[in-house]
């Protein structure tokens, strides 16, 4: 990892030399951080996740540094001098951001609570509470020496999470979903006397800004084996703490078909869509079943050009995790809209629907994007459609893949592979063979389709309505709308391919 670092003051002999960009790495910007505040009569720490991940060998993009002094002030003067951007994270408890620019790393700067040692008390877990005195930086330092009052360095090496103070969760809930996530990015484990106290205040979770845990939660379905952290997540109590919406599939008995009720179902559906990525390397026995693993992902189409639609960013957001929500969420609305017919069969008319609509509630409470509200809300809407495009052995017409594409939009390539996991994760253990092989092959054929005819999807406009009013004197009006979203949908579907032909289209369609 490299740095872009502009240092622009000129009665300052300790920066001035670097007055034009220069290329940093971490450990010049901490020598530049410790004459910055030498210079300046302050004392000053390298605390949290950088000291962390030096020790792992991991490269981190970001710094924190805890200084006696006040830390708004200090980091805007930084600001300024380094030819960054300012912002104030916390007045109250005086924590401001620098953003170098154009690079983008960040800069915490916070003031020391205390000495040293309370300072690192009022942090979270003990890997994230050790510090690096700045005097001790040098420009050759190989090995700088940690301070390490509680322990951090132990339990790094032990693998594991562990709450710095009893109060750790009531000073800061948003650490209930950090402890996981850290645990679940490092490969380690929680300690057992950790796993209580979240138990215990796993409802403060609720309490935490909607940004907070939207962020948290990315990070974590952006990781591999997010099922088993979510199951996790349950365990601890902080699912339903977090999605109380959730609360009435626990137990919500499905049609035969189904080998778990909906909450389970809900689970092995993201396990599903894991194994299906690759990104899985445990393979849950509940999953198996007449058929192996291998046999069952072989079967799904994935290309390169697909591997490259699913590794983007929606925002700055990986789309990967956004589809690992809606198959979480995709049977949400399922309870509210469950039914008994006389003859005993369960229903859920409309549940997609439903479903839909709460994934809006849930995700406007964690402040996401309206792009992505709309991408993951479009996917539960969506997730029956790939199955109901055609019936029985049969492939889905030129007009149903047309019509798929035009009313699932952004989320219609996500939707069909949501829909592979749902299957997947309906039978389990009781999957079909002939039924899998169906599926995957109708989703195939969409697919191919779609990359073949993508034009038809978005087909050029053949006539536009100033023709059709012109040619035919048609007013307009919601008929105009009507007739130019049917030759559309003709054109799609290869009924129509150009001019002559949709001008006899109209003929034939004109509002009596």
């Amino acid at each position: 990892m490299t740095i872009i670092l502009h240092m622009k003051e000129k009665n300052d002999t300790s920066i001035s030399e670097t007055s034009s960009a220069v290329i940093a790495t971490p450990l010049e910007l901490l020598v530049k951080l410790k004459y910055f505040m030498k210079t300046r009569g302050i004392k000053g720490f390298v605390v949290g996740g950088y000291v962390r991940d030096k020790l792992l060998g991991r490269d981190t993009a970001d710094i924190d540094i805890a200084i006696e002094a006040p830390a708004l002030k200090i980091a805007r003067e930084f600001a300024r001098v380094a030819g960054g951007r300012f912002i104030g994270l916390d007045e109250a408890n005086a924590i401001a951001r620098v953003v170098l620019l154009p690079s983008h790393e960040i800069i915490d700067f916070s003031t020391l609570r205390g000495s040293l040692e309370n300072d690192l008390l009022c942090r979270d877990f003990t890997i994230n509470a050790m510090a690096i005195n700045l005097d001790t930086i040098s420009p050759d330092s190989t090995d700088l020496p940690i301070l390490d009052p509680l322990g951090g360095r132990q339990d790094l090496e032990k693998r594991l999470v562990s709450a710095v103070t009893t109060h750790v969760f009531t000073d800061d809930p948003a650490r209930l979903l950090r402890a996981v996530r850290l645990a679940a990015e490092y490969g380690f484990r929680i300690d057992s006397k950790t796993e209580e106290l979240i138990t215990v205040y796993s409802h403060l979770v609720s309490q935490v800004a909607g940004e907070r845990i939207r962020d948290e939660l990315i990070q974590l379905l952006a990781l591999p084996r997010t099922s088993t952290q979510l199951a996790y997540l349950d365990r601890l109590g902080l699912l339903i703490a977090l999605l109380p919406e959730m609360v009435t599939t626990k137990g919500s008995v499905q049609p035969p078909e189904h080998h778990w009720p909906v909450f389970e179902h809900s689970l092995m559906t993201v396990e599903a869509i894991e194994n299906i990525f690759g990104e899985d390397e445990h393979f849950s026995p509940s999953l198996r079943g007449k058929l192996s693993k291998e046999e069952i992902v072989s079967q799904v189409p994935m290309s390169e050009t697909l591997v490259q639609h699913f590794n983007q960013l929606v925002g700055t957001t990986p789309r990967k995790a956004l589809l690992k929500l809606a198959c979480l969420l995709h049977d949400i609305g399922k309870p509210r809209m469950r039914s008994i017919e006389p003859n005993g069969r369960i229903r859920f008319l409309g549940h997609a629907q439903e479903g839909a609509n709460i994934v809006v509630e849930i995700m406007e409470r964690w402040r996401f994007s309206n792009r992505k509200i709309k991408l993951v809300e479009g996917l539960v809407l969506h997730h029956m459609r790939p199955v109901q495009m055609s019936s029985g052995a049969e492939l889905p017409s030129r007009r149903a893949v047309y019509r798929y594409f035009r009313d699932a939009g952004e989320a219609a390539i996500d939707t069909l592979f949501l829909s592979l996991a749902d299957h997947w994760a309906t039978r389990g253990p009781e999957l079909i063979p002939e039924g899998w092989t169906a599926h995957t092959n109708m989703v195939k054929y969409v697919l191919d389709e779609h990359f073949k005819e993508e034009s038809t999807t978005r087909p050029p406009k053949l006539l536009d309505g100033n023709d059709i009013m012109t040619i035919f004197g048609i007013k307009p009006g919601p008929a105009l709308g009507s007739l130019l979203e049917s030759l559309k949908e003709a054109q799609g579907a290869g009924e129509v391919s150009n001019r002559e032909q949709a001008m006899d289209w109209v003929k034939q369609h004109l509002p009596k």
